[in-house]
């Protein structure tokens, strides 16, 4: 449908009547004490969606705490498997959340990864310095 200058919108919002926004401020807000008493009342009496509203906005997005942990100063392919199974064992000892484990383990094997990146660089090194020697 294409609308022509000067013609309304005829299944368009009659004038006078309000946008949301404007029902909400003048019908909710007034009232927002009341509103939020009945939703702690129903929590206490066991609404559990109640509750749960509550929670999510009393608690919102809970982030893990720091987790410090230390690595020798020079790491092997050896250690990190170790390292990997010291993380197993703090996640099932309750020390550290699954969630701080994942990233610990993340951090490892971006550590093994950098280890074997450079495990090949010095391998293509040492192959380029021999045929060097061959071609003298």
């Amino acid at each position: 449908m294409t609308f022509q200058k000067g013609v309304p919108n005829p299944v368009g919002r009659p004038r006078g009547s309000s946008y949301k926004t404007e029902l909400f401020m003048t019908g909710v807000m007034p009232r927002r004490m009341e509103i939020c008493q009945l939703v702690i009342d129903n929590a206490f009496a066991g609404d559990t969606k109640c509750l749960l509203f509550l929670a999510e906005r009393l608690f919102p997005g809970v982030k893990d705490l720091a987790v410090q942990f230390s690595l020798p100063d020079t790491v092997k392919e050896e250690d990190l498997f170790r390292l990997g199974e010291d993380v197993i064992r703090l996640i099932g000892d309750g020390s550290i959340t699954p969630e701080q484990g994942q990233i610990i383990t993340n951090t490892i094997k971006t550590h093994r990864d950098s280890l074997v990146i450079k495990q090949l660089i010095d391998q293509v090194k040492g192959l380029n310095d021999k045929v060097e020697k061959l071609e003298k």
